[in-house]
């Protein structure tokens, strides 16, 4: 089954990526957010959501995933071409995303991403492997985006404080609290 027909499968009457505020990768609520910025989300995600339902992408997508021994190394990467696609988009139209939209709308593609290579088969996920894709797909993108330029470096601290702020990111922080407890 490829990424396609995966999104077929929807429950009657479920729009895929219609709203940032369901499909995440924790499950949890997000915030509410003005109405330009929801409109930034909004636009980035449907972006986002062509891309990934496009069977000609979609395929060569969830092959590597679902072929991969690391298959939270290829989601990660999948995302972050996603992103990098869309970032690119952004900026060669005059648009300038916002870290909201970044952090919402990225959160909300990796979810729909390892929602579909579930249905086409992949084992499912752990609350703890969606947290690692994240914080991988996050990483890899931030990496990229300052060697490349797309990002200052103000841009990465601003980024890192929003993301802190979310659930996703307060997670992370407990997570990464409790394994220095431990000794790691």
């Amino acid at each position: 089954m490829n990424l396609h027909e995966a999104s077929l499968n929807q429950p009657p009457g479920e729009t895929p990526g219609v709203s940032p505020i369901s499909g995440s990768v924790s499950g949890e609520k997000q915030q509410q957010v003005d109405p330009k910025l929801q409109e930034q989300v909004d636009i980035f995600i449907a972006n986002g959501m062509a891309i990934i339902h496009n069977p000609k992408v979609s395929d060569g997508m969830l092959s590597k995933i679902l072929k991969s021994k690391n298959r939270i190394e290829a989601i990660a990467e999948a995302v972050v071409t996603i992103i990098n696609r869309l970032f690119d988009s952004a900026k060669e139209s005059g648009q300038s995303l916002s870290n909201e939209t970044l952090v919402h709308g990225s959160n909300f593609l990796l979810g729909e991403l390892i929602n579909l290579a579930e249905t086409a088969g992949m084992q499912k996920l752990s609350d703890e492997q969606r947290t690692e894709a994240l914080q991988r797909g996050v990483g890899m993108f931030l990496s990229d985006a300052v060697q490349q330029g797309r990002l200052t470096k103000e841009q990465l601290v601003g980024m890192s404080e929003q993301a802190k702020q979310t659930p996703e990111g307060q997670k992370i922080l407990q997570q990464g609290a409790g394994n220095q407890k431990g000794g790691m």
